[in-house]
């Protein structure tokens, strides 16, 4: 015991020599000066075209030995017919579920099943995307499936009904989902028989009355490789890649229309009167909300502005809305706002699940919120909306598959794809009387629509002593009107 304390003092006297003896210098007079990161620029892919007219966006990384696929056809829910809503999504689901090339149904999955992927298909109003993420060894085998799927596919009668029940059944689960109802009835309350004014899902009548004849026709007039793009990311050399995309697309036994031209955007709808939605769910321990109106397309000249206006009001989580439902007022887990483009005008929509018992309070402070928004910006918070702005494209473009989906929205708007490059450089040029007027003109109060999904003996009182000049709608989960406004 006694040597270690020595010892240990020995070591306090040598440390403290040490000390002394490195004394640092005093910094140079004139320290040398740190450059400035450079702001990020968004990648801008390169685009070629197979013979046939099919489109190959390619976006090479190598980190990794993986690509990202992303197929999309211009084939969305606004090309359903009339009286047919789901449509869409019916014929990109069966050509999924119902076999192509030389697999039936069965073996057709455990193909995809053996990439080691998993085919992510969904549909919106502008397009179907299938997207599947795979080792790089197996690009040439997943194009080959892929292009059974879309350009091979059996549409066999045996197969459709399992099919059309699967949709049904998805319609009926989504239902009960308030969720999902609230932005049905938005939809449907906002355009109406306009072809973005139904669920891409259809209803469960709908679906339940197609025939297969219907899914032929609407395959037979909207899939083709004019329609079609090819999205890759990741370990590819762009050349070959696009070889292999014209072999496996070219192949022989297509059925697909090659003379198919992308379909004119829908008529843009005139924004109509403000309303007030309330479809009753009994004991409901929330209220869904939606304030919104008739927005932007992509061509629209506002589109930097609304891009802008979005973050500050509702694009982040410390956006005004939700700081003033959430952290100042405890309504919510949290509130958001979006303008989405579409060919033609698509939605702006400010949505949020509250309390039961502060739902007249929440659409309130939504309103005042909205009519915020059309005063000046301050500078600082405009300057924070746009580095936001960018941090979110970085953080979607860290994900491969969220690459891959950035560039396929512009594929399917028929965008050029150095928007996203170009974004920060066409915000920066925008000044706040230009985005106080493009916000006066994207925000009218009086054009306002809004939807509640809640307890209708619970909230209607309060909504009714709101004052709003609306009278309220009483809707189903469908959005269909029940009984005459009052």
């Amino acid at each position: 015991m006694r040597s270690s304390v020595f010892a240990g003092g020995a070591l306090l006297m040598l440390l403290a020599s040490t000390a002394q003896a490195a004394t640092p210098s005093p910094l140079p007079a004139h320290a040398p000066k740190i450059p400035e990161r450079a702001a990020f620029r968004a990648p801008v892919p390169t685009e070629r075209a197979t013979k046939d007219g099919l489109r190959v966006v390619l976006l090479p990384e190598h980190a990794l030995p993986v690509v990202n696929l992303l197929l999309t056809v211009r084939a969305g829910s606004a090309l359903d017919p009339p009286g047919k809503p789901g449509l869409a999504a019916a014929t990109a689901r069966f050509l999924q579920e119902g076999g192509a090339g030389k697999y039936d149904a069965p073996s057709f999955l455990a193909a995809v099943d053996d990439l080691g992927g998993e085919l992510q298909v969904r549909t919106d109003e502008s397009g179907v995307e299938i997207g599947v993420t795979v080792l790089a060894t197996e690009l040439d085998r997943t194009l080959a499936l892929l292009s059974d799927l879309v350009a091979r596919p059996r549409m066999n009668a045996a197969d459709w009904p399992a099919t059309q029940k699967r949709q049904e059944a998805e319609i009926l689960r989504r239902q009960d989902e308030p969720r999902a109802v609230a932005d049905g009835v938005f939809a449907h309350v906002l355009y109406g028989d306009h072809p973005y004014g139904h669920r891409p899902l259809g209803t469960a009548t709908a679906v339940g009355q197609m025939t297969l004849a219907d899914l032929h026709a609407f395959y037979a007039q909207h899939y083709g490789p004019r329609l079609t793009s090819v999205v890759l990311v990741g370990d590819i050399d762009p050349a070959a890649a696009t070889a292999a995309v014209d072999r496996a697309f070219s192949a022989p036994g297509a059925k697909w229309n090659l003379h198919a031209e992308p379909a004119p955007p829908p008529a843009a709808v005139p924004p109509g009167p403000g309303r007030l939605v309330l479809v009753d769910r009994p004991g409901a321990p929330q209220s869904e909300v939606r304030v919104g109106e008739i927005g932007i397309s992509w061509s629209s000249p506002e589109l930097p502005a609304a891009t802008l206006l979005e973050m500050v009001l509702g694009g982040s989580f410390t956006s005004r809305l939700n700081q003033n439902l959430r952290e100042k007022h405890g309504y919510t887990y949290g509130a958001r706002a979006e303008f989405k483009p579409l060919p033609a005008p698509g939605p702006f929509v400010a949505r949020a699940a509250v309390r039961t018992d502060v739902t007249a309070e929440s659409v309130h402070e939504f309103l005042r919120e909205l009519d915020n928004i059309r005063a000046p910006l301050g500078l600082a918070e405009a300057d924070k909306g746009r580095a936001l702005i960018a941090q979110g494209i970085v953080e979607q473009l860290s994900d491969g598959m969220g690459a891959a989906r950035l560039y396929g929205e512009l594929e399917e708007a028929a965008r050029p794809l150095d928007f996203w490059s170009g974004l920060p450089a066409a915000l920066a040029r925008l000044t706040l009387p230009s985005v106080t007027q493009a916000a006066m003109k994207l925000i009218a109060p009086d054009k306002l629509v809004i939807v509640v999904v809640g307890d209708q003996k619970k909230i209607e009182p309060k909504l009714r002593a709101l004052g709003l000049a609306q009278k309220i709608e009483l809707r189903d989960s469908d959005g269909n009107l029940m009984k005459t406004p009052r």
